[in-house]
């Protein structure tokens, strides 16, 4: 299996700078890296359809649904369902409009995606995805555009957290949340986050909201490791309040999270002066965190879908910032087995 591998414009170090400059990119080929492990066994699935950045992922009946994000050629709205089991792929109907840097949300089995961008293009375009009759449907929009934001589902509702407004030198990270009733096709404003921050990664457990790392400094700012948060706060639905828990010990933007066992694991990502191997897991009864086995190839940009105790990790980019690669396969992060990772080889 080979994968390209993308040369940028000099000084380029950003995840986000990489999705704005996709177009420009130059491709070259290169053997593509090996899988890693979270605290498991770890091998690679049969090669993506399209290799992306900043997609969404959702599962749902047993199979993983990859939905937009962007590749050299651009913002993507195509849609493909995964089989673990087989390692198929499948197309499904394609969003209304491509975007890339959403935020979705699984909900009474239908997949919400929310916001992103499409060029210069800000969007607060809310779609259903309903893989069962494999169609989309417009909702209504959300109130604050914006991209590179936070999503998660409780109690009914959608939760649309934080992210990026605008473009250019003056975008800006937001504290903004918004919350969908898809009974009522309604959005309302709940109470703010403490800190504005984008591209974080987002957990809900035991009903709680955990919004974890990110950016939180204006575009004015180069992200450096100074410029990426290690807050974790929470949120509680039953009190409206926020609060804040134990710091993330490897800080990280561009990071994904999943729960398993009563545990938040965060995979990969960027930590500021390159994209990162560290996989942290944290314990809410405890307030404790420790690490994961580190993976084998660092990973940012990417979806993280947990199924039947496995990480499935889809997209991204590895490598370093400046020679970034992007991933074609899907990784397995076999989780419950406290063995080193053995990553094997993609095949031919």
């Amino acid at each position: 299996m080979k994968s390209k591998t993308y040369r940028y414009t000099a000084g380029v170090l950003l995840l986000l700078s990489l999705v704005c400059l996709l177009c420009s990119c130059r491709p070259r080929h290169s053997r593509s890296g090996r899988g890693g492990g979270v605290s498991g066994s770890s091998s690679s699935a049969s090669a993506a359809p399209a290799e992306r950045i900043v997609a969404v992922a959702e599962k749902l009946g047993g199979k993983i649904y990859l939905i937009g994000g962007a590749n050299p050629q651009g913002p993507l709205g195509s849609v493909y369902e995964y089989d673990p089991a087989s390692g198929a792929w499948a197309g499904k109907a394609a969003m209304t409009a491509a975007r890339h840097s959403s935020a979705s949300a699984l909900l009474d089995g239908g997949i919400y995606v929310i916001g992103g961008r499409r060029g210069n293009d800000v969007v607060g375009t809310l779609e259903k995805f309903d893989p069962v009759a494999n169609m989309w449907t417009s909702r209504r929009d959300m109130p604050t555009p914006r991209w590179l934001l936070m999503a998660v589902a409780l109690k009914g509702q959608i939760y649309a957290m934080g992210g990026i407004a605008g473009v250019g030198d003056s975008r800006r990270a937001l504290n903004v949340v918004e919350v969908y009733d898809p009974k009522a096709d309604a959005w309302t404003t709940e109470k703010p986050m403490p800190r504005a921050r984008e591209s974080a990664a987002a957990a809900v457990l035991n009903d709680r909201v955990y919004i974890i790392s990110g950016k939180t400094a204006s575009y004015a700012e180069k992200t450096t490791a100074s410029t990426i948060s290690a807050e974790v706060d929470c949120f509680d639905p039953a009190s409206g309040s926020w609060s804040s828990v134990r710091s993330i010990p490897h800080p990280r933007t561009g990071a994904r999270a999943v729960v398993f066992d009563g545990l938040i694991h965060v995979v990969g990502g960027y930590g500021g002066n390159a994209m990162v191997k560290s996989v942290d897991v944290y314990d809410p009864k405890t307030d404790a965190w420790r690490d994961g086995p580190a993976l084998a190839q660092p990973r940012s940009g990417h979806c993280c879908i947990e199924l039947d105790g496995t990480i499935y990790l889809l997209g991204g980019t590895s490598g370093s910032m400046q020679s970034p690669t992007l991933c074609p396969s899907v990784d397995r992060l076999a989780l419950g087995n406290t063995a080193s990772p053995q990553p094997e080889p993609k095949p031919e």
